[in-house]
């Protein structure tokens, strides 16, 4: 329902949900599901806004179906980004498009390889 990227961390982002969870996806740590996930409320999280407060605290604000505005501290970890995290981000990214790419191409291939065995399967009905 909500999401945002983190301001110092490339690999992570926060999605809010409409049962009143917010998601943290570390793309460094999971790809396939979030890091982890916290209950902010019991309705739909409506916005998300993270903040840096000073070089060692940030905060991020949401706000659920009732305007009610929820203020949680980032853990550090979730926002010091790791060695090279930007790189490491960057080829994540790049290896994504190029599978992509990999299975359009196959997809394509596919549809070429059953046109040819339609037009086979139809050669053979024609000589029987």
């Amino acid at each position: 329902t909500s999401g945002h990227w983190s301001l110092t961390r490339p690999g992570v982002f926060y999605i809010g949900r409409e049962d009143g969870y917010i998601d943290i996806w570390d793309l460094l740590e999971k790809t396939h599901e979030p890091a982890q996930s916290q209950n902010i409320c019991i309705t739909m999280i409506t916005y998300i806004k993270p903040w840096i407060f000073s070089s060692k605290q940030q905060f991020i604000a949401t706000a659920d179906y009732y305007g009610t505005l929820h203020i949680l501290e980032i853990p550090w970890t979730l926002s010091r980004p790791s060695t090279n995290e930007m790189a490491s981000v960057n080829h994540y990214f790049e290896r994504e498009v190029k599978h992509l790419e990999y299975v359009e191409q196959r997809k394509k291939i596919r549809e070429q390889e059953k046109k040819e065995m339609e037009l086979e399967m139809a050669k053979k009905k024609v000589v029987s």
